[in-house]
Parts: structure tokens; C-alpha cells; sequence
């Protein structure tokens, strides 16, 4: 897609959630909540992975966190804008994507992202003082912060899969269409919603021409309510441990690998869908012989009538 709009580069307690997926994408969704923020970033911010060539390991490098992004909210009514809008962020290795607008700021304006530290600099506040809950001006442009206070949250919402230690077998996908056949059972309205999927970063990359990790699958719906999206994730992890779709994940220590605890995990991950967190649907970055990276994928799954 050639005509999106992106961002400059810049130098610097119920289950009530049957009705809540919308069942066709053709329901009216007001433009004021369809909407989804294109980042780019100081420098690459997606996933990188190098070959260690002494021990031909595949390592995952950890990137700087963005504090400092040029970005532009985009009006994003249908699953046929989002899968234009994903194409083109998954050829740059410097864009990222929230699930959100933001405070004061009208759709197609650029502005700017500043951590709460830098915002409170420009401003001259006190350290550790809040920062403003709406964008700022400065010489004509607006300036704001990626906190929870300032995001608008979106009608689209993200079901991510990865496997992760601990999950049991049977659910363990090895494909999307069988992820996808669990959501259905599970998510009400999940078979009927348009869907776009996209390849997760890491299932993007190739080591001689054979996937060097396995799957993982991002799955965008619109959802009726945009401000409940996330208690509705919150009730869809509930909801999970009374059937077979819901396990306790094992968290390991960072220091020993050994287990330290456990917490409550689904078919998806259930941290996504806090309005102001960063997705990676960029390029990922690769270092090292054989190593490459497979085109994204993204496809709209029309939902079933």
C-alpha cells in the first residue's frame, strides 16, 4: 500500500460478553474509535535476531524501549484498511502500532510521543509530578505521552498467539487454521467476526529457508464496546479456567530458569489488550548466515454468517 499516511522519521464483573465481537464488520462503527496509531520510532524497534557464530545459536537481541516517536492516528474502518495499513508497517523496521488515539489529537495529524520523563522536561515540572491527560502544543505541533490517561481506546482489538512453556499439547498449535478453530469454539462470536492474521515477528523469521521459530499468529477483530475491550480480555482469561482452553503458565526466574511461580494463561495472550501497548507489526531486523525474513502474510478472514 503506498497511500498510508506515516509518521516522519525523527532525530530525536460478570461473563457477559456474548455480544461483545462484532458478528460482521459491515455493523456501524463510529469513526472515532476505529482508529489505530502508526509509530516510527528514533531508530528499529522491532524484534532482532543474530546468529551467535560461535555456537550457530539463534539469539533474540533486545531493542532500546521507544521513548521519543513521531506518529499519526489513522482512521481504520474494516478489516480491508487494517490489512492495507499492516502491510505497509510490516515492511519497516521502525514502525510499531497501538491499539488507540490519543487525547486532543485529530485523526491524520502528525504528532509527537514523548516518554513522561522528556514531557515533563519540556514542560519544566517537578520530577515525578503528572504529566498533562491531553496533548500539549509547542510552535503549532502536538506533543504527547504513551500513558493509559491520555489513549482513547479502539474499536480493534488483538488476540495473540504464542506458545509458551508449560501450555498444554492439545493446545499447542501448529498452524493458524487450528488456533483459529479453538478461538471459534472458545471466544462467542469469535466465527462470525471478519478477522485480519498476521505472522507474529518471531514466526516471520527464516534460517535457511525453514522457519527458526515456531508459529505464533496475531488476530485483529472490531469489538461493539471500545472501552470494555480490556475487561473483556480479563473476563475471556476467567472464563478460560473453567473449560479446557485456560492453564497456569509457569513463570522462571531470569536469573536461575527455574520455576518461581505460576499465573493464569489462555489461548492468547492476555496482556494485549491494554489500550496503550505498543504491538510490533514491523519488520523484524536479522544478523547472520541464513537468516532471513518470510513476507508477513496478512490475510482478512471473512467471518461466517
Amino acid at each position: 500500500m503506498t497511500s498510508l499516511k506515516t509518521p516522519n522519521k525523527t532525530n530525536a464483573e460478570t461473563l457477559d460478553f456474548e455480544n461483545q465481537i462484532l458478528e460482521q464488520t459491515r455493523e456501524p462503527v463510529s469513526l472515532n474509535v476505529a482508529t489505530v496509531t502508526v509509530l516510527r520510532a528514533a531508530e528499529p524497534c522491532n524484534k532482532k535476531i543474530s546468529l551467535n557464530e560461535t555456537t550457530d545459536a539463534l539469539e533474540k537481541i533486545p531493542l532500546a524501549r521507544i521513548t521519543y516517536a513521531e506518529a499519526i492516528s489513522h482512521e481504520v474502518v474494516d478489516a480491508a484498511s487494517l490489512h492495507s495499513l499492516l502491510e505497509e508497517v510490516s515492511e519497516h523496521s521502525d514502525l510499531a502500532i497501538t491499539l488507540c488515539s490519543f487525547n486532543g489529537i485529530p485523526a491524520e495529524e502528525p504528532f509527537t510521543i514523548l516518554s513522561a520523563r522528556m514531557m515533563r522536561e519540556r514542560l519544566e515540572l517537578p520530577e515525578n509530578s503528572a504529566t498533562p491527560d491531553t496533548a500539549m502544543q509547542f510552535d503549532g505541533k502536538y506533543f504527547t505521552t504513551r500513558e493509559k490517561k491520555n489513549c482513547i481506546p479502539s474499536s480493534w482489538a488483538c488476540f495473540d498467539y504464542d506458545k509458551v512453556k508449560g501450555m498444554p499439547e492439545e493446545l499447542v498449535a501448529t498452524n493458524p487454521e487450528e488456533w483459529l478453530r479453538m478461538m471459534g469454539n472458545f471466544v462467542p462470536g469469535f466465527n462470525e467476526a471478519d478477522k485480519v492474521l498476521a505472522r507474529s515477528s518471531s514466526s516471520r523469521i527464516s534460517y535457511h529457508d525453514a522457519p527458526a521459530f515456531d508459529g505464533g499468529w496475531h488476530c485483529f477483530v472490531q469489538v461493539k464496546d471500545a472501552d470494555d475491550v480490556e475487561n473483556f480480555g480479563k473476563r475471556l482469561l476467567i472464563h478460560s479456567l473453567t473449560t479446557e482452553y485456560g492453564f497456569m503458565r509457569e513463570i522462571f526466574s531470569s536469573d536461575t530458569g527455574e520455576v518461581v511461580g505460576h499465573r493464569p494463561w489462555t489461548i492468547f495472550d492476555p496482556t494485549t489488550f491494554s489500550r496503550e501497548r505498543l504491538l510490533f507489526e514491523g519488520k523484524p531486523i536479522v544478523d547472520g548466515r541464513g537468516l532471513d525474513v518470510f513476507p508477513t502474510g496478512i490475510k482478512v478472514i471473512g467471518g461466517k454468517s
